[in-house]
């Protein structure tokens, strides 16, 4: 009986050939798998924004960027990646809260409790919260309840036993840099809504309109007390305000930012590509009206 040695190599090498690929491919794979849970570090990193081309930070201030802004690693190994939504109130966060909330990792917080009480006896709004700490000297986040992810750090005034409570409070513009102080690997989410319909929505939430213009006045984006009597006014600070968390971060290249429209239908598969441990199909809107009623009155939710 003869045999046929080339044959034989060739059905022997074809099958170890292919397990040699797909075994590097694997560990290729895997590999990127172990780095993005040890780093706490997305997929997909080649779909990311070269943050060193900085055209980004001038983009269209009504449309998000199509990809996020990674932030460089510090220190990998023990880096713990706090989620801050840095949006304005009624564009999206309490639909943002309900899906970190999904996970079962991610401990997240919306608008309070976030530690202490008002006058009242009432939990402090987050806001109100951040600002104590910091004029206390504290670090704001670890003090207001030391949460994965923010989903609504703002305030307006609102009335409370026809009393008006609080102040016209933006952590997300007036102390980023103690957030970013105490948090320099952080995940800033900025959520995009159609300008008009928030500002339709400003309008017919709780007087929300009437509580910017009333209470909150912010030079740097031009917007003083009595402002936003004109649509425009809202739009200006709409866009003032993506400028302004852009420039921020370019500036701090640990940070990373995620931008995204909360009506983009690839929403949850999106958010869940950039931040680890989350389920995009659980992603959905929170903001019906049933939803609303069953919130506190006070409440800032979208």
């Amino acid at each position: 009986m003869t045999y046929d040695m080339n044959a034989i190599l060739l059905r022997l090498l074809g099958p170890v050939a292919c397990l040699v690929a797909l075994l590097a491919w694997g560990g290729l794979l895997f590999g990127d798998v172990r780095r993005a849970i040890r780093f706490d570090l997305p997929l997909g990193r080649s779909h990311e924004v070269n943050r060193d081309d900085r055209s980004w930070v001038d983009a269209d201030c009504f449309e998000p960027i199509s990809h996020p802004i990674i932030g460089r690693r510090t220190n990998p190994t023990g880096t713990k990646k706090t989620i801050i939504n840095v949006g304005f109130p009624k564009v999206g966060s309490l639909t943002l809260y309900e899906f970190l909330k999904s996970s079962p990792v991610i401990n997240a917080s919306h608008f309070w409790p976030c530690g202490g009480k008002d006058v009242y006896g009432k939990p402090l709004p987050c806001a109100a919260c951040i600002k104590s700490s910091i004029e206390r000297g504290l670090p704001p986040l670890k003090t207001c309840g030391d949460f994965g992810a923010y989903t609504q750090l703002d305030n307006t005034p609102f009335k409370r036993d026809n009393i008006t409570n609080g102040t016209c409070t933006f952590p997300q513009i007036s102390y980023l840099n103690e957030m970013y102080e105490e948090a320099p690997n952080a995940i800033f989410v900025l959520p995009f809504r159609n300008v008009s319909k928030w500002i339709r929505s400003l309008g017919s939430f709780n007087s929300m309109r009437r509580r910017f213009t009333k209470f909150c006045e912010w030079p740097q984006y031009n917007f003083t007390k009595d402002a936003g009597k004109e649509d425009r006014d809202f739009e200006r600070l709409y866009c003032q305000h993506v400028k302004h968390i852009r420039r921020f971060v370019v500036e701090r290249p640990t940070l990373t930012l995620v931008e995204y429209a909360i009506d983009q239908k690839d929403a949850g598969r999106y958010l869940s590509s950039v931040i680890p441990h989350l389920n995009g199909s659980n992603y959905g809107h929170a903001n019906s009206q049933n939803t609303k009623k069953k919130e506190r009155n006070d409440t800032d939710t979208q």
